[in-house]
């Protein structure tokens, strides 16, 4: 068995911890187009990854960033990195925070879910 590491701040105070990847968005670029609609940041979205993490005594190991563009959800290098490590780690859980982000494009939120889940990861949005 693996010994994870809390890459956030630790906060043990349970015996026992389910560990979790990270999926957050650069949404700078959005930002700068939209600047009337902010998006949260990379800070603010590891703040509030970090904090369900702790509520629910998670331990975030790894983060995958996905850096906002056009592309399709399939052909996103942070996407496609975050479903092989599903596959092979099988951590309890996908926590993001980029639930505005995965409104704005139709369907990719049920896509993103649906392939987590069918590797028994549940998704969480912080």
């Amino acid at each position: 068995m693996n010994d994870y590491k809390s890459i956030y701040t630790n906060h043990y105070k349970e015996t026992t911890y389910r560990f979790a990847f990270a999926y957050l968005v650069d949404n700078s670029r959005m930002n700068a187009l939209n600047p009337k609609r902010p998006h949260l940041t990379l800070d603010e979205q590891r703040k509030r990854t970090a904090a369900y993490a702790k509520e629910h005594s998670c331990i975030v190991v790894k983060e995958f960033i996905e850096y906002h563009g056009d592309e399709l959800l399939w052909d996103r290098a942070g996407f496609t990195e975050l479903v092989y490590f599903v596959a092979e780690r099988h951590p309890a859980m996908v926590i993001h925070a980029g639930e505005d982000y995965l409104n704005l494009r139709a369907g990719e939120r049920y896509k993103l879910i649906s392939q987590f889940e069918s590797d028994d990861a549940s998704v969480r949005s912080a």
